[in-house]
């Protein structure tokens, strides 16, 4: 079985979270290419150099998530977030987060959970690329049209 790319990067504090978090991604047949953060100064250094598919993200990491994750977002349209929260605080990440997250997963993180959060991520990203795609061509054909215009115009 072909391992699936996976560019994730993940806001954890905690190594051995961001392990486990790893492990369960092998374990989906993915072949993460990653990088850990645990500060919101480390997830501005990597938000401005590299794009990412997948953000698994503990929201609580500090005060300027919400903003960071918001920024990764209008940075790269397509990338996917997850929200990895403890059951007590799961509310309280949906509140903060609202619609901005894919999913919104208990830790420790259920497999099945993950899985199929990291299934409905993989349509979204095919999807808007899709789009895009669509919507650059759109850009060309509509530039096509208008020298087209203007050729017959003279």
């Amino acid at each position: 079985m072909t391992k699936k790319k996976l560019r994730v990067l993940i806001v954890e504090d905690l190594e051995d979270d961001a392990l486990l978090l790893l492990l369960e991604l092998k374990k989906g047949g993915y072949d993460p290419v990653y990088t850990r953060v645990d500060s919101a100064k480390e997830m501005e250094k990597v938000l401005k150099i590299n794009e990412w598919d997948i953000i698994l993200a503990d929201p609580f990491l500090s005060e300027d998530t919400a903003a960071w994750l918001d920024l990764a977002k209008k940075k790269n349209a397509i990338v996917q977030i997850i929200i990895l929260a403890q059951k007590d605080k799961i509310d309280t990440a949906m509140d903060i987060f609202e619609s901005r997250a894919l999913h919104y997963l208990e830790i420790p993180v259920n497999s099945k959970a993950l899985d199929l959060a990291l299934i409905a991520a993989s349509k979204n990203i095919s999807r808007n690329k899709k789009l895009d795609r669509y919507s650059e061509r759109l850009a060309e054909l509509h530039g096509t049209q208008d020298l087209l215009n203007q050729l017959f115009e003279e």
